[in-house]
């Protein structure tokens, strides 16, 4: 029984490694898309503010927040995503004795 059941950690060991690292790099990739839009809709709010264009600024500084919701939404389903649940039952164990 504890062959198998050191089997049976290393196993989750594992799965747990390879889902946290997915979940890692699926982070990293938001954290670069959100950097890179806020850039792109802070130039374009900047370019609204300088023209007078105060409806835009807002409708723009809205889009932003939705934006950072969306990511940390997003963020907090991949946490959730990130951890596993296992568990094992016994379902017959026994020993044959053969002469």
């Amino acid at each position: 029984m504890l062959f198998s059941d050191n089997n049976y950690k290393k196993y989750v060991t594992d799965i747990e490694t390879k889902n946290s690292d997915r979940a890692d790099i699926q982070e990293k990739t938001l954290d670069a898309h959100l950097k890179n839009q806020l850039e792109k809709l802070n130039v374009i709010r900047v370019k609204h503010a300088s023209l007078g264009r105060h409806a835009l600024v807002k409708a723009t500084e809205g889009r932003i927040n939705a934006l950072k919701n969306r990511v940390e939404r997003k963020k907090k389903e991949l946490m959730e995503k990130k951890k596993i649940t296992h568990g094992k039952k016994e379902i017959c164990v026994g020993i044959i004795n053969v002469e």
